[in-house]
């Protein structure tokens, strides 16, 4: 029995495979990015066919979100929701998680990720109940989708108009305020440079990376370091209420010799 069948409980639900549907993670790429400088966090919902895990769309429930964190209301979730695990944003150069997320992972599902800025595809960590990073293929998997798809559960004829009927005034205004264009991310764009923020390498440069924490910010809460040192990593502790530091690399070996 593999790992995953006595997580479920079952070989019909066993699999050894987990297929991401692009548009999935796009979606998160897209919530991330309208969430910054906060954290954005969701579910997972999938399914089960031929031993493949697919992820297949994110599942909403009600939640708090900082720059820090993230909580979710569990509780809210309505009966019977079945959901393979969680996605949620890091604003920060890190996709590793933290004390909190791998309690979250051990609780909540089998399949994890973590998107770090800039937040793009590329940028996406896989994780296991446990917290050990794990292998995934990203496609489109819209085949999967719609065969998956119960339409009898979301359409009920009580909701369809009748001719001399209208929408409530509520129904109206939600309705007029879907924006169908795509959106060009100038706010997240333009907070995001202002954090000056360069990708840190990943890899064992990351082993001993520069700590910054409050007590290393000047008082336009920003911080100077070596281009030399930042090549190890930088790993921001931000505080509760605490905004993003703009971080400085300068060559300043350079300018003492």
């Amino acid at each position: 029995m593999s790992f995953f069948s006595k997580i479920f409980g079952s070989k019909d639900n066993s699999f050894d495979k987990i297929c991401v549907d692009k548009e999935v993670l796009e979606s998160v790429v897209y919530y991330a990015k309208e969430a910054y400088p906060h954290e954005f966090l969701s579910m997972f919902d999938g399914t089960i066919k031929n031993h493949i895990l697919y992820i297949t769309g994110l599942i909403f429930i009600p939640g708090e979100t900082s720059d820090t964190g993230a909580v979710l209301h569990y509780d809210q979730i309505p009966p019977n929701t079945k959901y393979y695990g969680t996605v949620h944003s890091h604003p920060g150069p890190s996709a590793e998680p933290s004390d909190a997320d791998l309690m979250t992972f051990s609780k909540r599902g089998v399949f994890h990720m973590i998107v770090r800025l800039p937040y793009s595809l590329q940028t996406f960590k896989a994780y296991d109940s446990n917290g050990n990073p794990i292998d995934y293929t990203v496609g489109d998997y819209s085949d999967i989708i719609k065969e998956d798809f119960n339409f009898d559960e979301f359409f009920d004829e009580e909701d369809v108009l009748d001719d001399d009927e209208t929408f409530s005034d509520e129904t109206e205004k939600f309705l007029d305020d879907i924006d169908d264009k795509p959106r060009n991310y100038d706010d997240f764009n333009d907070l995001y440079d202002e954090t000056g923020y360069i990708p840190s390498p990943v890899g064992p440069s990351m082993n001993n990376p520069i700590v910054i924490g409050p007590e290393d910010l000047d008082e336009n809460n920003s911080v100077v370091i070596d281009a030399k040192d930042a090549q190890r990593g930088i790993s921001i502790n931000l505080e509760p209420g605490m905004p993003i530091p703009k971080i400085i690399i300068k060559n300043m070996r350079n300018d003492e010799d």
